[in-house]
């Protein structure tokens, strides 16, 4: 919508654009689409995959050449027209409640992604964002700490995978298994490692690894 003002989905009424949504059934047939160039409609494409583990990640949408620059290259010099644009704001505007929800908002209630027909009408329906699998990633290290003989010291980072990643914590290479002064935990991708009564032979490294089916990290401190 935003480079043509006008959806690849758009269905003759909203029953058929939300079936088109849900089936990945899409064209740029339209003459409207004629000025976006070949790596505009490539990077679109390549986004609006059903399946989601065949969809580009991240990674990738940042390295495909429409985002960046090596399309610039291609680029005619010919400016998108707006008029589509302006007939996409006419037919979606709703005159009766202006004022009850900024732009975004209202493009977010209205889409078909978020409604679904029912024997009632149109029901409002809620939808999930989900990351792709992924390998563990390290997003806050292990940072060192200090305590001192019978005191109490925690050390934590944050690791996030999809499917959730096996934690294991090693001091000097040896697995740490939770007892009464060790406090093993993983919850919303932070994982604790809690020891309680320090003694001398505490001191040392350890270490954080997370494993999943799809690869492995470690994070370390003292």
């Amino acid at each position: 919508v935003l480079l043509s003002g006008y959806s690849p989905f758009m269905g003759e009424d909203q029953r058929e654009t939300f079936s088109l949504v849900n089936n990945a059934d899409y064209d740029f047939d339209d003459d409207v689409w004629d000025h976006v160039s070949d790596d505009g409609k490539d990077f679109i494409k390549r986004l609006l995959i059903k399946d989601k583990k065949q969809r580009m990640t991240i990674d990738e949408a940042l390295a495909h050449p429409w985002l960046n620059g090596a399309a610039e290259k291609k680029v005619k010099g010919k400016k998108l027209s707006t008029a589509h644009h302006r007939d996409y704001r006419d037919r979606t505007k709703h005159k009766e409640d202006d004022g009850d929800a900024l732009p975004m908002g209202r493009l977010s209630r209205d889409s078909a992604v978020f409604r679904k027909e029912g024997d009632e009408g149109v029901l409002v329906r809620k939808l999930v964002m989900e990351l792709p699998e992924h390998a563990p990633v390290v997003y806050e290290p292990l940072g060192d700490v200090t305590g001192f003989e019978g005191s109490r010291v925690q050390l934590s980072c944050k690791i996030i995978g999809k499917p959730a990643p096996f934690i294991k914590w090693l001091k000097e290479g040896q697995e740490i298994t939770e007892d009464a002064r060790h406090r093993l935990s993983y919850k919303e991708g932070v994982a604790t490692l809690q020891v309680t009564d320090l003694e001398p032979s505490d001191a040392g490294t350890y270490s954080c690894q997370a494993v999943n089916n799809l690869g492995s990290t470690e994070t370390a401190a003292e």
